[in-house]
Order: C-alpha cells, then sequence, then structure tokens
C-alpha cells in the first residue's frame, strides 16, 4: 500500500488509469468494465474551519474502476476506487486512499404496475494516508451494507439501508471505532412533477480500544448515538427549471465522549486545563440545518444552480477552551449558525470527448460561533473534468 507519497498523486492516477485501459480494452467493449477519473482544483479560505487560518489552493484525483459479472437477475461488481488531494501554502493537508469492494445486487419482480425494486449488500475495505504532520491520522476502514428499494404501486418508493463501519486510526489511540447506522426514506412521486420524502436516520459510535475509557474517563466503552428526521422536496417548473430543498433536524441520544481535567509537564507541573474529544463529526453536535437550491437548463446543455443554507448547531457538554487564555480555564459551551451561500456549473461533453463533463462552482461561507477561533467567513471555489468509459 502506498504510504505518504501524495507528491506523486497526479502522475499515480493518471497512469493507472491509462493502464487500467490499455489492459482491459477488448473486455470494455463487452460492457463488462467501467470507470471514471476526475481530475479537479480549486481555493479555500479556512481549509480545517478556524479563523487563525491561511488560506490554500489544492488538487484533487480520483479514479473508479469496476467490473460487472452479470447472472439472470442479479449481477456481482468488483471495484476498486482512488481518491487524493494536496493543499498548498504549507498547511500540510492532504491525503491518498486506496479501498476495494465488492457488491450483489438483486433486481426483484413488479407487480400491480409498480416500478421493480432491488437489493443489494456489499462490502469494502480501505486505507487512507495522510501527508507529514496529518499522519497520526492515517487509518484503515472496513464498511459493509445491506439495502433495498421497494415501490407501492407507480408513484410511491420506500427503501432503506443498514450498515456498520470499522475504522482503525493504528497511531492514535481511543479515536478508532465502529459505527452500526442506517437510514428509511419514504418518496411520493406527484404527476405535477412534485417529490416529497421523508427520512430518518440513526447512528452509533462506540470507540472500542480498551484505552478509550481511561482516555475519556468512563465506566464503561465510551460511545455516541444520533437520531435525525429530514424532510424533502423538489418540484419541476417548466422544461429548464427546477426547485429542491430540505429541512433536517438531529438529536444527539448520547452525550459526546469528552475529557476536562489539568494539564501536567513531564515534571509534574500543572499547566493549565486540557480540554480533548475524539474527532469531531456529526455525532458531536445537533440541530437543525435547512437547503434550498434552484436549478436551471441554460442553452448549450450547461446546468446551472444556486442555493442558499443554514444550519444551527449546539455542541452540547463539550467544552473548549476560552477565548483569553488563563490557568484555571473554565471552559466555555459552543453553539454555532452557519450559512452558506454557493453557485455552481455543469456541462456534459459530446460523446467524441468520451463522455466527459465539466464541472465548477464558487461559494460562500459565514459562521458565527459563541468560541471565537471557529468563527470566520470565507470563499471556496473549485473546477474538474471526469472521463468516464
Amino acid at each position: 500500500m502506498l504510504r505518504n507519497s501524495t507528491h506523486d498523486i497526479p502522475v499515480l492516477c493518471f497512469l493507472i488509469g491509462t493502464i487500467g485501459l490499455l489492459a482491459t480494452g477488448e473486455v470494455l467493449a463487452e460492457g463488462r468494465w467501467n470507470g471514471s477519473m476526475t481530475v479537479g482544483g480549486g481555493f479555500l479560505e479556512h481549509p480545517i474551519g478556524l479563523s487563525e487560518e491561511s488560506d490554500a489552493g489544492f488538487v484533487s484525483q480520483s479514479l473508479s474502476l469496476a467490473r460487472f459479472q452479470f447472472e439472470g437477475d442479479y449481477h456481482w461488481k468488483l471495484g476498486y476506487e482512488l481518491d487524493s488531494s494536496r493543499f498548498g501554502n504549507d498547511t500540510n493537508l492532504g491525503s491518498l486512499r486506496n479501498g476495494i469492494g465488492l457488491e450483489w445486487v438483486r433486481q426483484m419482480k413488479a407487480g400491480g404496475g409498480a416500478r421493480p425494486g432491488r437489493i443489494s449488500a456489499g462490502v469494502q475495505v480501505a486505507r487512507r494516508d495522510y501527508r507529514d504532520y496529518y499522519d497520526r491520522f492515517d487509518d484503515q476502514e472496513a464498511y459493509g451494507y445491506l439495502a433495498f428499494r421497494h415501490y407501492f404501486g407507480p408513484s410511491t418508493l420506500l427503501k432503506g439501508y443498514a450498515a456498520l463501519q470499522i475504522k482503525d486510526f493504528g497511531n492514535y489511540e481511543g479515536e478508532s471505532f465502529r459505527e452500526p447506522h442506517g437510514e428509511l426514506k419514504l418518496q411520493r412521486f406527484f404527476a405535477s412533477r412534485t417529490t416529497l420524502g421523508l427520512a430518518t436516520r440513526f447512528g452509533q459510535k462506540v470507540y472500542y480500544e480498551t484505552a478509550a475509557s481511561g482516555i475519556w474517563e468512563t465506566t464503561q466503552l465510551p460511545s455516541t448515538s444520533q437520531v435525525s428526521v429530514r424532510l424533502e422536496f423538489s418540484q419541476g417548473i417548466g422544461q429548464r427549471h427546477g426547485l429542491r430543498g430540505w429541512a433536517e433536524l438531529r438529536h444527539n441520544l448520547d452525550e459526546y465522549p469528552h475529557y476536562v481535567g489539568p494539564l501536567i509537564d513531564a515534571g509534574g507541573d500543572t499547566l493549565g486545563v486540557e480540554f480533548d474529544s475524539p474527532l469531531l463529526d456529526r455525532y458531536a453536535r445537533e440541530g437543525t440545518d435547512y437547503f434550498l437550491a434552484w436549478k436551471f437548463l441554460a442553452p448549450g446543455q450547461n446546468w446551472i444552480e444556486a442555493s442558499v443554507s443554514r444550519g444551527d448547531y449546539d455542541y452540547g457538554g463539550l467544552l473548549f477552551p476560552s477565548d483569553q487564555w488563563q490557568l484555571d480555564d473554565p471552559g466555555q459551551q459552543r453553539e454555532d449558525v452557519v450559512y452558506g451561500y454557493d453557485l455552481g456549473w455543469k456541462r456534459q461533453m459530446p460523446e467524441w470527448l468520451q463522455r466527459s463533463q465539466l464541472k465548477a462552482g464558487a461559494g460562500w461561507r459565514d459562521r458565527d460561533s459563541t468560541v471565537q477561533r471557529y468563527a470566520y467567513s470565507g470563499w471556496r471555489a473549485y473546477g474538474s473534468l471526469t472521463w468516464k468509459w
């Protein structure tokens, strides 16, 4: 497995893609292989979400190769994925991820005018390597899922999945976890080109290493769980316009693991107060999200989408260092309000250009936080070119 070699990512991505095409040229004609390759880049202000950060440009590449084996009403899919990124301005950000997976899909017979449903299952193993300072977060991952899709008549769809993710941070004690999670979604399609959806998700994270209980000072293995409900809609307007959006509510059932205690140096002297927790993710906060987008098909097969979003987040009992350093820092709770404004463009290129696709976009993020170092405003922009075969 490649490790800490993101300096050669662009060459590696193109090399693997080229070898794959040459080696499987005859099979491609039979339709049992497909793949895609994307090369992109952009610019971010506050790339990891801290007010004191400097901005950084980045490049990214991804490669996906898959072989299909069809047997009657089901098929197998063996796939390989590579994702990589590198950031400038001495940010030390960037990573390389390799993954291989196996998926099984079966089409179900339909009756009563309904569309055919399906069931599927899959597993993937992957490794991610980071650059320089962040290589302490290198991880190995195993992921498995079982999913279904069932139509009740021609206009009602029920779908869902159950999954288990296990992630091992070999160099960072106390962070490894297992996460069982799942989602159930009901959608209704109307003749007026309106689609309504209601989705609910539940997930739990358990930090399974023996040392985790000592690090986060819990009597049992530290864990957290969350349930969310999302109401979605989309509405077609004429032949060239459409609206889509959602509102989501997330609620934490268990407090996120964390530690607050004295920070002691090697000589036994107290330097202050230490505030620590596992890596922050969606389980660290509860609250609401709102999103609304307008999509427009411009002349020349150019798709344009403008969107606005708002998130209200409460980090509960988690404490963060106060804005003004003090030896006996009591810490402070964190609440954020985040506004986002985005404009995106996409165009599918002609067949003679190998079904390539161009994308570009820009956005503005404005975060107001009760903890000053997380309050910032900044731009982001990106562009990419994708080839498919």
